[in-house]
């Protein structure tokens, strides 16, 4: 089948592979896997589901994810891929002409997540990180949205009732008892007059 293979820092380039697993497997290096960020009806890319795993390059960002390793743009019958049209071959060529430069702190730093929040009753910032799939976290926000609500607020709402219910209610009252003494010990910023005022 006709296809369009865009490969880290190469422009692309259409080729011809067989639409058995065999071919995919060896054209993106490994275990495939649907990418759905063209939005075109029909079309799919098909990437190597473990690329960021493998320690592969970047090879292009889609909005604030970034795809590694080599990905074909194909065509998508539902049941099995297909060849694409010479006019969407032509399409894909010029979309994906110019390589981008990405670096392996920012494949890394897209297998992850960070949420910062506050514990009730604390007077300093905790940050916790979470590894989880980039695709997961884009699919949690868009269905997230629809329900007028973030991942983060979620999180963060999640983080307090797991404390509330993990840790005992003699602790959190201490902690809440220690973060207002530290608090009304924190001196207050006095006002300053130069020293010729009265």
């Amino acid at each position: 089948m006709k296809v369009v293979m865009v490969e880290p820092n190469k422009p692309a380039y259409i080729t011809e592979i067989g639409d058995d697993y065999k071919s995919l497997h060896d054209a993106v290096g490994g275990l495939i896997e649907p990418i759905y960020f063209l939005h075109e009806r029909g079309v799919v890319m098909v990437g190597n589901e473990e690329a960021k795993l493998l320690g592969m390059e970047g090879n292009r960002r889609f909005g604030d994810s970034i795809v590694a390793g080599p990905f074909i743009i194909c065509g998508d019958r539902g049941d099995d891929f297909c060849s694409l049209t010479d006019e969407q071959c032509e399409k894909y060529v010029r979309q994906f002409a110019e390589p981008e430069q990405i670096t392996r702190q920012e494949v890394e730093d897209d297998m992850k997540i960070e949420i910062s929040f506050f514990l009730r009753g604390a007077d300093m910032k905790n940050t916790v990180v979470i590894t989880l799939d980039d695709k997961k976290v884009q699919a949690l926000k868009m269905y997230l949205s629809e329900k007028k609500t973030s991942l983060d607020e979620q999180l963060s709402n999640y983080a307090e009732q797991l404390y509330g219910k993990i840790v005992p209610q003699n602790v959190r009252d201490y902690i809440d008892m220690t973060a207002k003494q530290q608090g009304a010990a924190k001196p207050k910023n006095a006002s300053t007059r130069p020293n010729n005022q009265p």
